[in-house]
């Protein structure tokens, strides 16, 4: 009699160990996050920076999971998967977010800035976190801080060196669907031709554009070394990454985590941007076959 009441005991003991176990698994935010770059490159460790930084402010309440180099799609495609809830975080340049909003246009406009400094007091201060606020305010998305990819876009193309807009004539460039993208391609002389990030080093392999305007990290990430063969170094275009949820989603989460969230979020931003010129200096190494130009500037 007494064997059987320790076993019932034990038993029970079991199952409530065992309930205790299964609740703090429940518990444990699965945090799915979308980007497009490769390893080694600027935005690729800042979202490594993100995971960690999360991981602890949460005290491991959260677990995040990292689908890089477009594996769950493109910017457009992982953030209409964050909207749809599949997905927790995308990550979305300023040249790809005028599907979903025009508050960044402006961003896509060449010559803006003098340096990266000047880029970083810019979404790092005021004007940045006014624009994340209508961004809450006109849209079901949050940005929760930008990654920096690093330095400016430059012009690569695979047929010739640039060294003033003449150069440029003839020329078939990549775009993103950004319209002054587009618009600053066709001022400079060449053809906008739109295609998605995935298929641009097939379309640049297949000539079907001749060259794009674009940062080291970016080109670097996509192969574009093995097929472009001059950069023009010139203060272009910026262009931005917004590291976005969707704000139900958000607002659904307790506020410790929102919190731990938003903590994660600062230190992310805080090592991109003291980062960001180190890794460019990297990717530039990496693309040796490439000839800067810097005549004409």
């Amino acid at each position: 009699m007494m064997l059987q009441r320790f076993g019932l005991v034990l038993l029970a003991g079991a199952f409530l160990f065992g309930g205790v176990i299964s609740a703090s698994a429940a518990d444990v935010i699965k945090y799915r996050l979308s980007h497009t770059s490769a390893p080694n490159t600027a935005v690729y460790e800042t979202y490594e920076v993100f995971k960690k930084a999360l991981e602890k402010h949460s005290n491991g309440k959260v677990k995040v999971q990292i689908y890089p180099t477009s594996q769950l799609g493109s910017d457009v495609q992982a953030t209409e998967s964050v909207l749809k809830g599949a997905v927790e975080m995308s990550s979305c340049g300023t040249n790809n977010i005028p599907v979903f909003t025009e508050l960044y246009f402006w961003a896509e406009m060449p010559f803006m800035f003098k340096s990266a400094d000047g880029v970083h007091k810019v979404y790092g201060g005021e004007i940045g976190k006014e624009l994340k606020q209508k961004l809450e305010d006109t849209t079901n998305l949050k940005c929760l801080f930008y990654a920096d990819p690093g330095n400016f876009r430059n012009i690569m193309n695979a047929k010739h060196e640039v060294f003033s807009p003449k150069d440029m004539a003839g020329l078939k460039f990549r775009t993103g669907p950004s319209p002054v993208e587009m618009d600053t391609v066709r001022a400079l002389g060449a053809s906008p031709t739109p295609v998605n990030w995935s298929e641009s080093f097939m379309a640049l392999e297949q000539k079907v554009v001749d060259g794009s305007m674009q940062h080291y990290q970016w080109a670097y990430s996509a192969r574009h070394q093995e097929v472009i063969k001059y950069v023009t170094a010139v203060p272009a275009a910026h262009a931005m990454h917004l590291a976005l949820v969707k704000q139900t989603t958000f607002y659904s989460y307790p506020e410790d985590i929102q919190k731990a969230m938003l903590a994660a979020a600062e230190e992310a931003e805080q090592h991109s941007f003291a980062n960001a010129d180190r890794w460019v200096d990297k990717r530039r190494s990496l693309i040796p076959i490439c000839r800067v130009s810097r005549r004409g500037r």
